[in-house]
């Protein structure tokens, strides 16, 4: 299915689409770097230019795409949520089997351990949805490479929050003595 957009292009050289941009190659790397592999550098010979919403045929590079309208959002940080929403893929993703899967190549895209580059593009359509393209090289999401290429993430969210919990239970604990010490010692002296 193929969806003709016209997008009002921000300009390569402006501003906003150089923030818009680095700020994308940003969230991408923090995502990376969760799953321990090298970090992506922005090449503008990889940006996506054509007019249309859909993957391009005969694209030579990996290639995701995301539209969001979100009305008091700024276009950066609807980008941002885009990266996001791909990353937050991982949740359809099934690290034990090497396998297509559907539902998660945005993800896998995403972390695909041997992309180096990534290109940004963003337009803005007449209806005022921020389009977001990005494209990698060399790409990823090649049947038989996914076990090596998207490792399970080096410390996962929940491991964080567990780490968190457990360390403020303690550190907790380690004051409730200290203020029963206090306490104690107070009332005897």
């Amino acid at each position: 299915m193929s969806i003709l957009i016209i997008l009002a292009s921000l300009g390569v050289g402006s501003r906003n689409n150089v923030q818009i941009a680095a700020a994308v190659l940003s969230v991408h790397n923090q995502y990376r770097a969760k799953h321990g592999v090298p970090a992506l550098v922005l090449d503008s010979q990889y940006l996506a230019q054509n007019s249309r919403f859909e993957h391009r045929p005969n694209n030579a590079y990996g290639e995701n795409l995301y539209m969001g309208r979100f009305p008091g959002k700024t276009n950066l940080e609807i980008a941002q949520m885009g990266v996001k929403a791909w990353y937050d893929e991982i949740t359809l993703y099934n690290f034990d089997v090497e396998r297509v899967q559907s539902g998660a190549l945005h993800f896998t895209q995403v972390v695909w351990r041997t992309s180096q580059k990534l290109g940004v593009g963003v337009g803005i359509g007449a209806n005022g949805a921020v389009y977001l393209v990005c494209n990698y090289s060399p790409p990823g999401n090649f049947i038989g490479y996914f076990k090596p290429n998207v490792p399970k993430p080096i410390i996962s969210q929940k491991q964080t929050r567990l780490n968190i919990w457990s360390f403020l239970d303690s550190f907790y604990c380690a004051n409730v003595n200290i203020l029963l010490l206090v306490y104690v010692t107070y009332k005897f002296n």
